[in-house]
């Protein structure tokens, strides 16, 4: 059959966020293909989309067949599918990649989806905001999750926290691995379903991305959206600052800038393995000496921000449209 390589590319690339990160030597990341639908199993999402080889029902090597078609140069590319090969041509090119039979349903354990209900507009935008500051880290599950509250989102690494508000509709508070639903964001989702084991996500080209959720609980961190403290005004060009100091700080694994903060003065510090940066200015503060390690994403979002920035004895508190930021100071 032929198809449009650029098309098919994509559709690969799409579903590529669920592909296993941690496979054995036996087991390598693989596309399951069938009945025109392109599926990556991953243990905490499942993505699917809608596939233009509608003939080949296999398992196929994802590696291999992505990296084939970005570097083929052909509009349009010949595909047939044999019993154990996958064979691809080109003008005067030939490739042929091993594949297996797909005997299993590449759903299963995966709830059956009903019902889908609209997706707030404003949900991936929520999970872009939470996000950075979950823990990154191998340590405690929950701090490697994002909460999905009835009435709102958080994240929180147990130094800092985001909590966004938007309503999903559920019943009950749920948490996610947030590796797996941070992959909704871009792909422009418009519908969800929520089933007994599982989060469904869907856009108007088919894709498909579904996040396992677990009901473990989560902390309430709601007495931090209260107290008072002094004001303060982050200066102006402090995303250029944040984007220096990130050379240094993009080497951690939870990509952190420290804030300090004293008399008169705003130091921000980007630390990794090859060195630091550190740049300071001037500001409206006549308070004690105050540190706090801020994740850079989220600082280059409150730098946007003119709302309410609050610090208080050991706290930062930065409220902005729909959301709170919260981080407590370094001990």
């Amino acid at each position: 059959m032929k198809i449009k390589r650029e098309e098919l590319l994509s559709q690969l690339l799409s579903v590529s966020p669920g592909l296993p990160k941690k496979v054995g030597q036996e087991q390598k990341p693989s596309f399951y293909i069938t009945d025109g639908v392109v599926y990556a199993l991953g243990d905490e999402i499942v993505c699917s989309s809608p596939c233009c080889l509608i003939d080949v029902n296999r398992v196929v090597p994802a590696q291999p067949l992505v990296e084939l078609l970005k570097k083929l140069s052909e509009d349009e590319i010949e595909v047939e599918s044999q019993l154990d090969n996958l064979l691809i041509k080109g003008k005067r090119k030939l490739a042929k990649i091993k594949i297996e039979v797909c005997d299993e349903d590449p759903l299963e354990g995966v709830d059956e989806v009903s019902n889908w209900v609209e997706l707030p507009g404003d949900f991936s935008k929520a999970i872009e905001i939470v996000s950075p500051c979950v823990s990154r880290g191998e340590g405690v599950f929950i701090l490697g999750c994002i909460h999905i509250h009835p009435e709102w989102v958080e994240g929180s690494d147990n130094y800092q926290l985001a909590r966004y508000s938007v309503a999903l509709g559920l019943a009950d508070s749920v948490v996610v691995r947030e590796e797996g639903i941070r992959q909704i964001v871009g792909c422009d989702m418009v519908e969800f379903a929520a089933t007994e084991s599982w989060l469904h996500f869907r856009n108007l080209a088919g894709l498909r991305i579904s996040c396992r959720k677990y009901m473990e609980p989560y902390h309430d961190f709601s007495h931090l959206m209260e107290g008072t403290g002094d004001k303060i005004v982050f200066p102006k060009g402090l995303d250029k600052i944040i984007d220096k100091a990130e050379v240094f700080s993009r080497g951690d694994s939870d990509n952190n800038v420290r804030l300090e903060l004293d008399s008169g003065k705003l130091v921000v510090v980007g630390k990794g393995e090859y060195g630091w940066y550190k740049e300071v200015r001037k500001i409206e503060y006549d308070g004690p000496p105050l540190s706090f390690m801020v994740a850079t994403k989220m600082l280059l979002e409150l730098s946007k921000k003119s709302g309410d920035c609050v610090v208080g004895d050991t706290y930062l508190r930065v409220t902005g449209d729909n959301f709170v930021f919260f981080s407590r100071t370094e001990v």
